[in-house]
C-alpha cells in the first residue's frame, strides 16, 4: 500500500512539474510574441490578429491595436478582415473540387467556358488560370490605365469587360510566371457557370458551411453592412486615413473572416473534411514552365523552402487589408495573420512569430529550434565601410518589368527604395560580400555582381532570383527634344486616350480622371512613369524616325498600345 501510495504521489510530481514548465514555456513564448506586435498594442493604429496552429489545433492566438480608430473598437477574435489575395486559394480549391467531380478539367481550354475571351490563337488552361501562367494582362492595372482611381467603385462587370476587351497578352502561355488578378476573377466565372450557382453561394454550401466557417462570407456588394468589420486604413502624410475597399467582384479577393474561422480553413489542410489530400496535394505543387523551369507557385498557393523546411504560403493586400497564411506541412504547424493596418509586414511578422511558437523548450531550460537554420545561411550582419556602401548607391532598372529601384545611403547604412510604392523603404543588412538582407524579412536578399562597368542587383527569395536590376544612367532630352512626343494617343483595348504634352521641361500624360502624371526618360524613345499605372512607356516610330504611337506597360499589364490619332 506504502508504495502504491509512492508511486502516485511520484507521477503527481511529475504532471504537476510538467504543467509548471508548459505553463512558463507559454508565458514566456506570449510574452516573446507581445514583443513582436507591440507597435500595434495601443488605442491609436489599426492592428492585427494573429494565429498559430500545431499538430491539429488552435494553439496560440491573440489581436492587437483597433478595428475602427473612430468609435474607438479594438481587435477581438471575431473582427472580420478581408483577406485580399489570400482568397485565391479558395477559389482555386473550388475548381479542384468541380474536377473532383468530373464536372472540369484543369487541362480545358478557358474558352470551352468563356467563349467572350478573346481568341489569342493559343490555347490557355483553366491550370494556367491558377498558377499565373496563362499571359492574360491583370484587371486592375488595365482598370488602372484606363483611368480608374481608389475612390471609383469596380463591380464584376468592370472586371470581366476590360478583360474580354484586350486582344494582346503579356507572353505566351506556359511561358512565364506572371502574377495576374484576371485568372482568378475568370476562374470564379467559371466556377459559377459550371455548378450553376454564384460563386458566394457555392463557398458558402460547399467549403464554408461543412467547416462550421459561419461568420466567413465572399463580398459581392461592398454596399453590404457586416457586422465587427474591421475598418481598412492605410497612411497618408504621416496619418492614417481610411481606405475602403470599394469593389464587387470576387475570384482574386473578396473573402472576409475572423481569425477563429480561418483557422478552421487552415485545419482543413492537415485534416481534411472537405476536400482530399490528392486535392491539396495538386494546390501544392510546384509549377513547371514550357522550359522545365518553376516558379514557386502552385494553385493559389506560394511554394517555396524557409531555413530548409517546406513552406506553403500567400500574402495578400487591397486597399488597407493585409493578410498571409504560412503552412509547415512537415510540422503540422501554420501561421497566419489578418490586418486592417497596410503598414504591417504580413510575411515578416508571420515568420517571426512562427520562429518563436515552434521552438519547443525542454526540463533543462534549453531550447531546440524546430525550423534551425543552416549554417551557412546564418545571416550574422558584418561590417562594411561607408566608401563601399557610397559605390552601390544609384539608380537601378528592371528590364523585365520596368521598375526603377533607388538604392540610398542614410546613416551609415543602405536603403532600398521603390518609387512607385510611394518611396516604400527597406533597410539592407550586409550579411556577405556584396550580399545584404532585407530588414524584417530573412528570406530575401540582395545581392551585387559587378562586371567591368555594369552592376546588377539581384533579388532572392528562398535562395530564388525573383527580380533584376541594373544599374543605368539616365537618358536626358531638351524640351526642344520633348516635342515630337506631344499629341493624342487612343487605346481600343481600354477606350481611352492620353494627351502628352511638355510643361516646365517635363513631358507629361494628361488623363480627365489621372489629372498630369510626370514621365522621366530613361533610354532612348523609353520613360518610365512617376505612379503605380505608369511603370514604363515606350514609343514607336515609322522609317522616317515619326513617332507613330506608344505602348505602356505597367506591373501586370505589358505593352498596351496607344495609337497616335
Amino acid at each position: 500500500m506504502d508504495k502504491l501510495i509512492y508511486k502516485i504521489f511520484f507521477i503527481l510530481i511529475i504532471v504537476f512539474s510538467t504543467i509548471k514548465i508548459n505553463a512558463q514555456n507559454v508565458h514566456i513564448k506570449s510574452n516573446k510574441v507581445d514583443s513582436i506586435f507591440n507597435t500595434y498594442n495601443n488605442n491609436e493604429v489599426p492592428g492585427v490578429s494573429i494565429g498559430f496552429i500545431k499538430d491539429n489545433k488552435l494553439e496560440f492566438f491573440r489581436s492587437y491595436g483597433m478595428s475602427n480608430l473612430e468609435n474607438d473598437i479594438s481587435i477581438n477574435e471575431n473582427t472580420i478582415f478581408n483577406l485580399a489575395s489570400v482568397s485565391k486559394q479558395f477559389t482555386a480549391f473550388a475548381i479542384l473540387l468541380l474536377e473532383q467531380e468530373g464536372k472540369l478539367s484543369l487541362e480545358d481550354d478557358v474558352h470551352k467556358y468563356i467563349p467572350e475571351l478573346y481568341d489569342y490563337g493559343q490555347k490557355i488552361t483553366l491550370k494556367q488560370l491558377a498558377n499565373h501562367t496563362s499571359g492574360i494582362r491583370s484587371h486592375l492595372q488595365l482598370l488602372g490605365l484606363k483611368g480608374y482611381i481608389s475612390d471609383n467603385v469596380i463591380t464584376k462587370k468592370d472586371a470581366l469587360q476590360i478583360i474580354f476587351s484586350q486582344r494582346e497578352l503579356n507572353f505566351k502561355p506556359g511561358e512565364k510566371y506572371g502574377y495576374s488578378n484576371s485568372g482568378y476573377v475568370l476562374l470564379a466565372e467559371i466556377v459559377e457557370r459550371v455548378s450553376g450557382m454564384s460563386f458566394p453561394e457555392f463557398l458558402k454550401k460547399r467549403v464554408f458551411e461543412p467547416l462550421e466557417m459561419n461568420d466567413t462570407f465572399v463580398m459581392d456588394d461592398y454596399h453590404k453592412v457586416i457586422k465587427n468589420r474591421a475598418v481598412s486604413y492605410e497612411i497618408e502624410n504621416s496619418i492614417y486615413v481610411n481606405a475602403p475597399a470599394n469593389y464587387s467582384y470576387y475570384g482574386s479577393t473578396g473573402i472576409y473572416t475572423n481569425i477563429k474561422d480561418f483557422s478552421k480553413w487552415v485545419l482543413n489542410f492537415f485534416n481534411p473534411k472537405v476536400g482530399s489530400d490528392k486535392l491539396f496535394k495538386k494546390m501544392t505543387t510546384e509549377t513547371f514552365l514550357n522550359n522545365g523551369q518553376t516558379t514557386g507557385y502552385g494553385l493559389g498557393l506560394r511554394v517555396g523552402i524557409y531555413n530548409g523546411h517546406t513552406y506553403i504560403n500567400h500574402p495578400g493586400g487591397d486597399a488597407g487589408y493585409v493578410a498571409f497564411m504560412g503552412l509547415f506541412p512537415q510540422h503540422k504547424a501554420a501561421v497566419f495573420l489578418l490586418s486592417n493596418n497596410n503598414t504591417v509586414n504580413t510575411e515578416g511578422k508571420a515568420l517571426e512569430l512562427a520562429d518563436i511558437m515552434m521552438t519547443s523548450s525542454q526540463q533543462n531550460n534549453s531550447h531546440k529550434q524546430i525550423l534551425p537554420l543552416p549554417e551557412n545561411n546564418r545571416n550574422t550582419k558584418i561590417e562594411i565601410k561607408n566608401s563601399e556602401l557610397k559605390q552601390l548607391e544609384g539608380h537601378y532598372l528592371s528590364n523585365e518589368n520596368f521598375l526603377i529601384r533607388n538604392l540610398i545611403m542614410k546613416d551609415g547604412s543602405l536603403y532600398f527604395s521603390r518609387p512607385e510604392q510611394n518611396h516604400r523603404e527597406t533597410k539592407l543588412i550586409p550579411i556577405g560580400k556584396g550580399i545584404f538582407q532585407f530588414d524584417g524579412n530573412p528570406t530575401v536578399t540582395a545581392e551585387f555582381r559587378k562586371e567591368q562597368e555594369k552592376v546588377t542587383i539581384n533579388i532572392l527569395m528562398n535562395g530564388t532570383i525573383v527580380e533584376t536590376y541594373d544599374k543605368y544612367n539616365r537618358k536626358t532630352y531638351t524640351k526642344k527634344q520633348l516635342k515630337i512626343f506631344e499629341g493624342s494617343y487612343y487605346s481600343p483595348e481600354l477606350d481611352t486616350t492620353y494627351e502628352l504634352k511638355v510643361m516646365d521641361d517635363l513631358l507629361y500624360v494628361i488623363h480627365p480622371k489621372m489629372g498630369n502624371i510626370a514621365v522621366a526618360s530613361v533610354k532612348k524613345n523609353g520613360f518610365i512613369g512617376s505612379n503605380w499605372q505608369f511603370r514604363f512607356i515606350e514609343f514607336e516610330e515609322n522609317n522616317q524616325e515619326q513617332i507613330t504611337g506608344l505602348r505602356v506597360t505597367s506591373d501586370r499589364a505589358r505593352n498596351v498600345y496607344f495609337k497616335r490619332e
